[in-house]
């Protein structure tokens, strides 16, 4: 398979499996209003969730570890809300 193939592919499974999870998670908040809406908040103060004019995108200079740092994020195995909204981000 040509490599650009597979890491599309790849960063694509990534991604529904993090889609999944927040989904999972939103749901169980959603149950409990004020927790979900202290959830909310807590998950925009994560270094994961770009603020309004930050770029997201790498730069040319440290695109190699922007994209180690990604791969080591999708791999981990977060066991709630927490662990996923406050991982360390790229």
């Amino acid at each position: 398979m040509n490599p650009a193939v597979y890491f599309v592919e790849d960063m694509a499974q990534k991604q529904i499996r993090c889609e999944t999870i927040f989904g999972e998670q939103a749901e169980v908040l959603r149950s409990d209003l004020p927790k979900f809406e202290a959830a909310m908040a807590q998950l925009q103060k994560s270094p994961l969730v770009a603020k309004r004019g930050q770029r997201w995108e790498p730069t040319l200079d440290n695109v190699d570890e922007y994209l180690a740092r990604c791969d080591e994020i999708c791999h981990l195995v977060p066991r709630d809300f927490d662990e996923l909204s406050f991982s360390q981000g790229c």
